[in-house]
């Protein structure tokens, strides 16, 4: 019964997973064609807390830049807050 649940459970998160991701391609195709293939791109990769900045302008590498900082700030800060409060 337990592993109906779970199996049931799983399914639906991955399906919706897929469907999301679908959605943000097609968005990002619709609004590509709509605005005549003008537009910026950039783009983020963190390995650990190593950033790859890549984009189309100077403007998009620099919110990238900006974008990296505070994902890294944010993973600083959750992983010390356990730390802090008395968890593992």
């Amino acid at each position: 019964m337990m592993a109906d649940i779970v199996f049931i459970l799983t399914t639906v998160g991955f399906t919706l997973i897929v469907v999301g991701f679908g959605l943000l391609v097609y968005g990002f195709i619709w609004s590509a064609r709509r605005s005549g293939l003008k537009g910026r791109f950039g783009g983020l990769v963190l390995i650990g807390p190593f950033p790859i900045v890549f984009g189309s302008s100077r403007g998009m590498v620099r919110l990238m830049t900006i974008l990296s900082i505070v994902l890294i700030a944010l993973f600083i800060a959750f992983w010390t807050l356990p730390l802090l409060f008395g968890g593992v």
